[in-house]
């Protein structure tokens, strides 16, 4: 699965991620492997709530909006679901993932100013 598939498809699109989670060759009468299908429910969750928060500019949509994108600009490796492992189970390339995102956030008129948590007073 190439990034340009995901491009040629609305983001989050539920059809779209079960079908990626059961594309890689299994045994016969064997069930789709369950953490692959847990990092799919994990990726497809972070775009849902950009895609549902993408115009908040206060409360709990714009606090939801900022830890989803924050997941998706995380560079750790040290939680199971982080973004890059989550990308390297699903042979998703991590950059052109996110260059996904920030597109669908800068058509809907997201800022960085809006993106980045309040400073602390």
């Amino acid at each position: 699965m190439s990034i340009a598939d995901v491009e040629s498809l609305p983001l989050a699109e539920p059809a779209f991620w079960t079908g990626l989670a059961e594309a890689e060759p299994r045994p016969r009468a064997t069930a789709p492997n369950p953490a692959r299908r847990l990092a799919v429910a994990v990726l497809d969750e972070a775009l849902h709530t950009v895609r549902r928060n993408v115009g908040a500019r206060r409360g709990r949509p714009l606090r939801e909006l900022r830890e989803a994108y924050a997941w998706f600009q995380e560079e750790r490796r040290d939680w199971t679901f982080s973004f890059l492992n989550v990308c390297d189970w699903l042979e998703l390339d991590p950059h052109d993932v996110r260059g996904v995102v920030d597109r669908e956030l800068a058509l809907a008129g997201a800022t960085a100013s809006v993106l980045q948590p309040a400073s602390a007073p």
